[in-house]
């Protein structure tokens, strides 16, 4: 009868190293640390973790010895009931069933279920079995480092670089089960790493400014209708850039009467300049360090390509469904049908995306029009169409060797509609 018991107590030891490897396998390392801060079993576990190779050997000894242990014991047992032919066969396929069912799946799958209860209840004994069995898991552990050797692999070699494709893969899974919004801003964040300033940025024909040329009655009338909060500063060319103004301290001007064209001189601030290709993290910090909000963005050749102010870097970061409408309204994009736009050829290729979720490989260009052009390494007559990335580009209009409108519709829902 003892040697039942104690075949019972061995499977009950098993399971708990089942149980123990499942969960630590499991655990959610980051909530271990914060709970680490208030929780004396979660700091325990957080320090089997930092040494979970010599833990991980610890378990598999014990798990080993109590298998191992149980089919002894079974043996004995038999032998002292003096078991027919039959049970002798038929037991150790019983015990097989008996060990896997509940020393393997159920204690691993009841762990995995709940590994964080499952980890803080196993740790301290844990701790005091591998302290206990320091001197074997050494022993252990030097012959498996001395064998491993043999086919030139190492620890070292184990520690793999995480690339940044898979540290947002890592982020988005963590992440899935909170709410949307939250998601979408955690990565948008990350997304700052793979976009510069180019992508988001207004373009040199689309920036509105002051001309100091102008007459002093059409540079009211800009300041009074200007919907932004600040404005480059121009006189004569687009290239002669004066500065940035406020045009809170323009208004403020206006009311109390004293504006002219000479004060407004005297509002105009050093215009902040940056290098075009950015990338949009590293500008997000430069704003803040620098405390600027607008920067004008020049080419290798010092000529203005566009701005992009911290206002469009936020909106990067957190962009809402009802916002993406109003882009889509704002950069005159018309949905044609479910599977078919109509859109300027200055629409970013990054805004293109971001609306419907096509994408375009170019390199120097950042609008559709001139990534098209960059494709055809020409200037495409309307009515040509374009194939790029299971999406068909039609040219409807052109104007002054640039593409004014395009219409999309992916091949998919475009042979649909042509056999319809």
């Amino acid at each position: 009868m003892h040697y039942f018991i104690m075949i019972l107590l061995l499977i009950a030891a098993s399971a708990f190293f089942s149980a123990t490897e499942a969960a630590l396998m499991r655990l959610n390392r980051y909530k271990v640390q914060a709970d680490a801060t208030h929780n004396s079993l979660a700091k325990l576990t957080e320090g089997l973790l930092e040494r979970l190779d010599k833990i991980l050997t610890v378990i598999l000894l014990g798990n080993t010895f109590a298998n191992i242990m149980t089919g002894t014991l079974l043996v004995h047992l038999l032998e002292e009931i003096d078991a027919s032919e039959q049970i002798t066969y038929l037991a150790p396929i019983i015990l097989t069933i008996v060990i896997l069912l509940f020393a393997e799946v159920m204690p691993k799958t009841m762990a995995t279920i709940k590994p964080t209860l499952f980890a803080y209840a196993c740790a301290p004994v844990i701790w005091l079995i591998s302290i206990l069995l320091t001197p074997v898991t050494m022993i252990i552990n030097a012959i498996n480092n001395k064998i491993i050797a043999v086919f030139g692999m190492n620890h070292a070699q184990s520690q793999e670089i995480i690339s940044f494709s898979e540290y947002k893969m890592m982020v988005s899974e963590g992440m899935k089960h909170q709410k949307q919004s939250h998601h979408r801003m955690m990565m948008g964040v990350l997304e700052l790493h793979e976009i510069t300033v180019n992508d988001i940025m207004l373009t040199r024909s689309k920036i509105q400014v002051l001309d100091m040329s102008d007459t002093e009655e059409i540079i009211l009338k800009e300041i009074i209708s200007c919907a932004h909060s600040r404005l480059p500063v121009i006189e004569g060319d687009i290239e002669n850039i004066l500065g940035i103004v406020n045009i809170r301290e323009c208004i403020h001007m206006i009311l109390t009467n004293k504006f002219t064209k000479e004060s407004l001189r005297s509002l105009i601030q050093e215009a902040y300049f940056i290098p075009e290709k950015t990338p949009l993290h590293t500008q997000f910090m430069r704003f803040q360090q620098m405390q600027k909000k607008m920067a004008l963005i020049l080419n290798e050749y010092g000529h203005l390509q566009g701005l992009v102010t911290l206002s469009d870097i936020m909106d990067e970061i957190w962009v809402a469904d009802i916002q993406l409408q109003d882009i889509a309204q704002e950069h005159e994009v018309i949905r044609l049908s479910e599977h078919a736009w109509i859109f300027p050829g200055h629409l970013p290729v990054h805004t293109l995306k971001r609306l419907l979720g096509w994408s375009i490989s170019t390199r120097d260009a950042s609008t559709i029009g001139g990534a098209l052009i960059a494709y055809m390494e020409c200037l495409p007559q309307p009515g040509t169409s374009i194939l790029l990335n299971g999406i068909i580009y039609e040219i409807l209009q052109i104007s002054k060797n640039t593409i004014v409108k395009i219409k999309g519709i992916s091949l998919e829902h475009y042979n649909q509609e042509k056999q319809g």
